[in-house]
C-alpha cells in the first residue's frame, strides 16, 4: 500500500493548459499515485497508449502544470442526447495526491466546463467512485440516479428476429460516422470508452449500427474481455425506442462468437427496465456514481 503522503504547498500559481504527449511522463507519476487500485503503470509508453485513443481526436485534454511539472489532467467531451442536448462528458480528472485539497482539481473541472460551455453543452455529467463524491459536491455536482451492471450467459438472451430492422457491421470501426455517437438510454461516454477498446487497444469487439429502413434506430458494441466475459452496451434513438428489445438482444449475443460465458453491460437505473422486458438480467447496483451539473 502507498503511505500517507502530505499535501505540498503551493509555491507558484498553477496554470492549466492544452495537453500533449510531452506531458505523459509527469502524467505517469500522477497515475502511480491516483489509480495504482486499477492499474500498476511501470512506464510511459502505458500512459502514452491511453492518450493515443480514438478520443483525442474529439475529447478535450487539459493539464495542471505546477513549478514546470504536470500534477493534474481532464479528459472531456462533448456528444448529443436527443432529449436533452449537447451533455458535456467529464471521463477522467486526476490530481497527484501530494496537491490534492489545493483547488487543482477545481481548476481543471472549471476549465473544462467553459470549453464544454462554448461547444453548447446544457449540463455536464461525470462518473465518480465513492470516496470522491464529496469533491464533486462540493463543486456542485450531484448524484442524479444509479448505475446498474446487468449480466447474463448469451444463450439465455431471447433472439430478436425482425425484417424491420437491418444490422449494418462496421468493417472498420475506426471509421464510425459522428452521428452514431450519442447517448439516451447508455451512460454518457460510455459508447465511445468501449469504441477506443476495439480501435486503439485491439481488443476483439464487433460494433454494429442498426436501420429501419434509411433511419438509425440504434448503436451497439460488444468487447471480448478475459475469462470467458465480455462486455456490450446498447443505445437507441428516439425512433428506435420501440425496437430496444432487438438492439439490445442482437448486441449482446455477438459474445456467442467468443464463446463467453457471461456478457454484461452497465445501464442508469431509469432504463433498466428497458434490458429486463427481454430477459432475466442478473442485476447489481454498481459502485460508481454518476453526478451531473447543469450549466
Amino acid at each position: 500500500m502507498i503511505a500517507a503522503v502530505q499535501s505540498v504547498p503551493l509555491s507558484h500559481p498553477v496554470k492549466v493548459r492544452l495537453g500533449g504527449m510531452r506531458d505523459c511522463k509527469d502524467i505517469l507519476t500522477v497515475y502511480q499515485t491516483t489509480r495504482w487500485l486499477r492499474h500498476r503503470y511501470t512506464n510511459v509508453e502505458e500512459v502514452k497508449a491511453e492518450h493515443r485513443a480514438i478520443g483525442l481526436s474529439s475529447w478535450g485534454w487539459l493539464v495542471a502544470e505546477l513549478d514546470g511539472h504536470v500534477v493534474g489532467e481532464i479528459l472531456f467531451k462533448v456528444e448529443k442526447n436527443p432529449i436533452t442536448g449537447t451533455v458535456g462528458v467529464i471521463s477522467s480528472m486526476d490530481v497527484d495526491i501530494r496537491h490534492q485539497k489545493r483547488k487543482i482539481g477545481t481548476q481543471l473541472v472549471t476549465a473544462a466546463e467553459e470549453i464544454m460551455k462554448h461547444k453548447r453543452a446544457s449540463r455536464i455529467t461525470a462518473i465518480s467512485p465513492p470516496e470522491a463524491y464529496n469533491f464533486w459536491m462540493k463543486i456542485k455536482y450531484f448524484a442524479r440516479g444509479s448505475l446498474i451492471n446487468a449480466s447474463l450467459p448469451p444463450r439465455q438472451i431471447p433472439p430478436r428476429s425482425t425484417a424491420k430492422v437491418i444490422t449494418h457491421i462496421l468493417k472498420e470501426p475506426g471509421q464510425i460516422h459522428k452521428d452514431w455517437i450519442f447517448s439516451h438510454i447508455a451512460p454518457p461516454g460510455d459508447f465511445t470508452s468501449l469504441l477506443s477498446e476495439v480501435v486503439d487497444r485491439g481488443q476483439d469487439g464487433t460494433v454494429a449500427a442498426y436501420y429501419s429502413g434509411k433511419t438509425l434506430v440504434g448503436i451497439g458494441i460488444a468487447v471480448r474481455g478475459d475469462d470467458r466475459t465480455a462486455r456490450f452496451l446498447s443505445d437507441v434513438t428516439v425512433e428506435g425506442l420501440d425496437y430496444s428489445d432487438v438492439v439490445i438482444s442482437r448486441t449482446a449475443k455477438f459474445a456467442s462468437t467468443w464463446r463467453a460465458a457471461s456478457v454484461w453491460t452497465r445501464v442508469p437505473k431509469d432504463h433498466v427496465n428497458r434490458f429486463m422486458s427481454l430477459a432475466d438480467w442478473k442485476i447489481e447496483v454498481a459502485r460508481e456514481i454518476p453526478v451531473t451539473r447543469l450549466l
